[in-house]
């Protein structure tokens, strides 16, 4: 059973367009999809357990326009939705208890994001 992402494992895949992150993961590690810029639909399988999201895994993402964050997530790299020019909107649920240095940095189209009190 896969329990976490290798660095870089998709990263450059500019062919995928879809991930169906499966439940048995617990991190998703560094650029694990870094500039797959075609990449339009990230979900999360039902009773995910991921609990970390490293740097850069969503970076230079080109497609991507809307993402939740699953329940089980509490921490968000540095840099991990790093210029994601087409990202609008972002919830964050209220497990998060880090979210990591300039994650939504030239997110120029962001203008929506929803993170809780904790």
């Amino acid at each position: 059973m896969l329990k976490s992402s290798e660095n870089d494992v998709f990263a450059n895949c500019t062919s995928l367009i879809e991930v169906l992150i499966p439940s048995s993961l617990t991190s998703i590690e560094k650029g694990a999809f870094m500039n797959c810029t075609n990449l339009s639909s990230v979900s999360f399988e039902k009773h995910s357990i991921i609990e970390s999201i490293g740097k850069f895994v969503f970076a230079l993402f080109s497609s991507l326009t809307t993402l939740t964050i699953q329940l089980s997530v509490k921490s968000i790299g540095d840099y991990t939705f790093e210029n994601c020019a087409s990202l609008m909107q972002l919830l964050i649920t209220s497990s998060i208890i880090s979210i990591g240095e300039c994650s939504f940095y030239q997110c120029t189209s962001l203008t929506q994001i929803s993170i809780p009190d904790s």
